[in-house]
Formats: structure tokens, C-alpha cells, sequence
């Protein structure tokens, strides 16, 4: 998986997990938060890429 793909379904993950929180908040003001995974250089597939990963953290 190239870079230009992470930041691809990084950004549109990240703009999912967006709707669901404010979707939550709607119903119940609590904090909402995603965990990131700290990929430590590792190639795709070794971690869970399209979600939150420090590569693609400024996304």
C-alpha cells in the first residue's frame, strides 16, 4: 500500500469516526476519543493500516 492510499483511507476513516462521535454527542454529551497505533516503521499489513497511525497522524 502506497502513502497517497494511507492518507486516502486515513482521511476517510477518520471522517466516519467524525460522524459517529458527533452522531453520539447528539445523543449524549460524552468525551469521545481514538486510539492511535504507534506503527514503529513496520510495512502494511504488519499493522492496521486505515485507521489512526502516526504516518498519517497531521491527516
Amino acid at each position: 500500500m502506497g502513502y497517497a492510499d494511507k492518507i486516502f483511507i486515513a482521511y476517510f476513516v477518520a471522517s466516519y469516526l467524525n460522524a459517529v462521535a458527533e452522531a453520539g454527542k447528539a445523543k449524549r454529551p460524552v468525551l469521545m476519543a481514538a486510539n492511535c497505533w504507534l506503527d514503529k516503521g513496520e510495512v502494511a499489513g504488519k499493522f492496521p493500516s486505515g485507521g489512526p497511525v502516526s504516518r498519517v497522524m497531521e491527516v
